[in-house]
């Protein structure tokens, strides 16, 4: 199998960092501007802010039994072009319709399924162009610099979106999501690849479900997916609870005013550098499996203080801008040593495909968990699900290490 030069994967890698730094700015203004159009414009309630995040997982999940195998034949920088320019469309869309005053809330669920399946095409494809090209023992070092990238884009969004949003209104922050994914195919339109890295689907190969059950197939014989898997889940659905309560638990539960809230939110980059600067020297150390179980013990840590914040005062926002710095630290360390895994024992010419698979169980994770904490915070309220969502996320940890160690214990006995 031939192997691009030294400097064309370097070239690649600059490449698929400006595409991130681009588009991850624009997507972090909308993360923003879209819940906050739903709960301060379209009066949404947290079922309804948990139908956001349904739509956009349903559609991903349902996507990826699709997207592995085309990411598996076809050309990745193809596939992550044409996601961009379908994330574009749809925020035009948006933007279009909230100019003229149309807009709905069930409109914004359209968006957020189109922009689920786009995000996760574009993701599976950069995932296997660096699994394909990077060398194994860079791996590590390769995943943190696209980390520490996106973690410095979203500290300038989040830093000036609260405010762009008090003072200019939603309508410049969709512009420049729509912006920023045209810049990012803009870049990604020259990434290198190698010949023979996406070969032609022929008549035979169009076996989407068979693709899938390949992935899912992978995943049973090998324990150390099987470990990353049971990993993805319990932060998936950790994440997933507190996103269905969190904006609606600071903005009306707390009366946090959005600018403050956009100051709390960029702080979280300083832990998402850190986690990215960290993770290396951690797998060096600790190695890749102890790393991700330290970082999933900060992320849960960082949760814990959600639910502790008494007000908008300044104890409350002291104990979100540590779960900002310690919960980003823990979960970027833990999904970079994730990743570094997954893209090493995934088998070769299949890495899409198992990508897709796990994605596609933790879409329908994340589907549980947005509905299980919509629900919750309806009937006991906000603070309550966000308890449940960090005690989640604390035993995640522990039973990573028990199945790590239960692995090793294995291989050494030639089980």
């Amino acid at each position: 199998m031939s192997a691009l030069p030294d400097e064309l994967i370097a070239g690649g890698m600059r490449r698929l960092i400006a595409s991130e730094v681009a588009s991850n700015f624009g997507s972090m203004l909308s993360r923003l501007a879209i819940p906050w159009i739903a709960a301060l414009f379209l009066n949404a309630t947290p079922l309804q802010m948990a139908w956001l995040v349904i739509a956009d997982v349903a559609a991903g999940a349902l996507g990826t039994l699709v997207v592995g195998g085309l990411v598996d034949r076809r050309s990745r920088r193809v596939v992550m072009v044409i996601a961009d320019a379908v994330r574009a469309f749809a925020m035009v869309v948006v933007i279009t319709l909230f100019a003229f005053d149309v807009l709905s809330f069930w409109m914004l669920v359209v968006q957020a399924a189109v922009n689920g399946v786009a995000a996760m095409a574009f993701s599976v494809a950069r995932s296997a162009w660096i699994a394909d090209n990077v060398p194994d023992d860079a791996l590590t070092l390769r995943n943190s610099q696209m980390s520490a990238a996106s973690s410095t884009s979203e500290s300038v969004a989040f830093a000036g979106g609260g405010w762009l949003f008090q003072l200019f209104g939603p309508l410049t922050a969709l512009i420049t999501d729509a912006v920023s994914y045209l810049a990012s195919a803009w870049f990604i339109r020259r990434l290198p690849e190698r010949a023979d890295a996406s070969p032609a689907m022929t008549s035979d190969d169009q076996r989407f479900f068979a693709d899938a059950a390949l992935g899912f197939a992978a995943m049973r014989t090998s324990s150390m997916l099987r470990t990353l898997l049971i990993s993805d889940i319990l932060m998936t659905l950790s994440f997933s609870i507190s996103s269905a309560t969190y904006m609606i638990y600071v903005t009306r539960d707390l009366a946090m005013e959005t600018g403050i809230q956009g100051l709390v939110f960029a702080t979280g980059a300083l832990g998402s550098l850190a986690g990215a600067a960290m993770a290396p020297a951690l797998g060096r150390q600790l190695g890749a499996g102890r790393s991700l179980a330290f970082g999933l013990l900060a992320a849960g840590i960082g949760v814990v203080c959600i639910p502790l914040a008494p007000s908008a005062a300044l104890i409350g926002v002291v104990l979100l801008v540590l779960h900002q710095v310690i919960g980003d630290t823990g979960s970027v360390v833990a999904m970079i040593h994730g990743r570094t895994l997954r893209q090493l024992h995934a088998p070769e010419g299949a890495r899409g495909r198992v990508d897709a698979a796990m994605r596609t169980v933790t879409q329908v994770v994340t589907l549980t968990g947005a509905l299980g904490g919509g629900w919750v915070a309806t009937v006991t309220g906000t603070r309550e699900a966000l308890w449940v969502s960090a005690l989640v996320l604390l035993l995640a940890a522990p039973l990573v290490c028990l199945l790590l160690r239960d692995r090793r214990r294995a291989a050494s006995q030639g089980w």
